[in-house]
């Protein structure tokens, strides 16, 4: 490591930590713990620790060799690791690596799981996050699984990123020391934009067209904001990818509605720049668990419509960043009030960036090092400088 990072841990007092981010969803596939692994990845690494992600999904291998894109067979339809090899590869790749901690993703990740059993082998300290709420059927499969192989005592700590995805993790794991440890947004990326001055108003809907993520829920509601809103002329816009967008053009013709499918955008800023042009924003699904589209509607400045079901509770303040909705119905009163009060809309839009520093990187990266830190205690095995400080809390914003 160049001097520069020596001089920056000497004057921290900041000891430099080896981890390894796991799961078996990674780019170059897309979606929400896929973007997460590599943001939280390069702000470890510019903050002078060594992040490393273990997975499962093929793909360019990074020239530092940071990136182990592990040669273990696959199931084609859930994208997960199904080798029997997989323990022993993983255990012998965390004994050479020598990590300080092994971070793992997502309770649905069989590569997840066995990095936790690889660590506590080993005696290297282990966190678990969990990104999403199970439906009840998921919810008992996960149970099952514990009981049968008692996975849930693998991991030093388990995490959730949001209030709801906790709400769930005692039950599922027996376990009730978890914690929330919100992720982080580059704010830098998503600046506010001067509000859209178009003769139309705009509604944008970003999310996967698959079904668990309810897409339909969005298109359900159109013929209720038509119905109620008095504004003219409205726009519909769906930005996103996934294998349900033909139902939804055929939902959308059955109901007589028109809504721009637009598909997935190369780059985050290319959704940046669609939102941006937006006047309301849209996130239709009740059991999202930290909803990435509605921090990023928030930075941008675009009030948004959410359900209060859903982790956009941890994000957004009812009346105050946007409107929080009970059912599916509500969704399109919101809508509709959103697109006939310009007066409303500017207040909400006033209020988006106070207290948003909460969701930037840098105090996102110190929740993830404070936990770090418990788990790993002041002096980690590996790690070399200067002895760790403490880092700020992670509790709840």
């Amino acid at each position: 490591m160049s001097s520069t990072w020596s001089r920056r841990c000497f004057i921290t007092g900041m000891a430099r930590l080896k981890v390894a981010l796991v799961c078996d969803w990674y780019a170059p596939q897309i979606g929400g713990i896929e973007y997460h692994i590599a943001d939280l990845a390069n702000e470890l690494r510019a903050r002078g620790h060594e992040a490393h992600v273990l997975t499962s999904t093929r793909g360019a291998a990074a020239s530092d060799g940071t990136i182990h894109r592990l040669e273990l067979a696959t199931l084609p339809r859930w994208n997960v690791v199904g080798d029997v090899r997989a323990l022993r590869r993983v255990r012998r790749l965390l004994e050479i690596e020598r990590f300080d901690i092994v971070h793992a993703h997502s309770f649905q990740s069989p590569l997840a799981h066995i990095a936790m059993l690889a660590a506590r082998q080993l005696a290297i300290p282990g966190v678990l996050t969990q990104h999403t709420r199970l439906a009840p059927s998921a919810a008992a499969w996960v149970k099952w699984t514990n009981r049968c192989v008692g996975w849930a005592a693998w991991p030093t700590r388990i995490a959730a990123v949001s209030s709801v995805v906790a709400d769930q993790l005692g039950e599922l794991t027996g376990r009730d020391d978890h914690v929330v440890v919100h992720p982080g947004l580059a704010l830098r990326d998503w600046t506010r934009r001067p509000p859209p001055s178009t003769a139309e108003t705009v509604i944008t809907c970003v999310t996967r067209m698959f079904r668990h993520k309810h897409p339909d829920e969005f298109v359900r509601a159109i013929p209720r904001v038509l119905e109620v809103a008095r504004t003219r002329p409205l726009r519909f816009v769906m930005v996103g990818y996934g294998p349900e967008r033909g139902r939804l053009e055929r939902l959308a013709r059955r109901l007589g509605v028109i809504v721009e499918l637009v598909g997935p955008l190369p780059q985050r800023s290319d959704v940046a720049a669609m939102v941006a042009r937006s006047h309301v924003a849209v996130v239709p699904n009740p059991n999202e668990a930290f909803p990435s589209a509605v921090l990023e509607a928030r930075a941008l400045g675009v009030p948004v419509v959410a359900r209060r079901s859903s982790g956009a509770r941890d994000i957004i303040s009812d009346g105050e960043h946007g409107l929080l909705c009970a059912t599916s119905d509500d969704l399109g009163f919101a809508i509709a009030r959103l697109c006939d009060d310009p007066a409303l809309r500017a207040s909400l839009a006033a209020r988006t960036g106070v207290g948003l520093e909460w969701f930037g990187w840098d105090a996102a990266v110190e929740r993830h090092l404070a936990l770090y830190r418990e788990v790993t205690g002041p002096h980690p095995r590996h790690s070399s400088g200067a002895p760790a400080m403490t880092v700020g809390a992670y509790a709840m914003r």
